[in-house]
């Protein structure tokens, strides 16, 4: 695996960008039983995968009630390509993106999140829609 991030403070009262990349390269012997109930013929985990992200933090502060953060919209990019192609019946690729923004507090310690995110399933195939509410605390 290979993993990339930058963040660069553009100044006070311009805000922070960040640029994230990543790529896997998975060597899984996992297998399955394929749709004839026979053993599949490659690795059902078997491929590459990788990631773009790109956000930015906002300069201001922003009050919710006695909370004050910064937001931080940000877009990913996910590709995974299974090196068996049979593993989805459609297809082999899997796409995503999400798109989202971040809610900052005390510096990184907590966050919550608001994110849509789209996953297509193969070529042709089906997708999936989500909206996700999350948070995260560090101590």
């Amino acid at each position: 695996s290979f993993d990339f991030l930058y963040e660069r403070n553009l100044g006070d009262d311009v805000g922070v960008v960040t640029v994230e990349a990543a790529y896997y390269d998975f060597d899984d012997e996992s297998r399955q039983l394929d749709s004839l109930a026979t053993l599949g013929s490659a690795p059902i985990r078997q491929g590459e995968s990788y990631f773009y992200l790109l956000g930015y933090l906002l300069p201001w502060e922003v009050g919710v009630g006695p909370v004050s953060g910064k937001m931080q919209p940000f877009f990913r990019y996910q590709d995974y390509r299974h090196a068996n192609k049979n593993v989805m019946a459609a297809g082999y690729v899997e796409e995503g993106i999400d798109i989202g923004v971040n809610y900052i507090l005390k510096g990184h310690d907590a966050r919550l999140a608001v994110v849509y995110q789209r996953r297509d399933l193969g070529a042709g195939s089906r997708h999936i829609d989500t909206v996700l509410l999350g948070t995260q605390l560090q101590f």
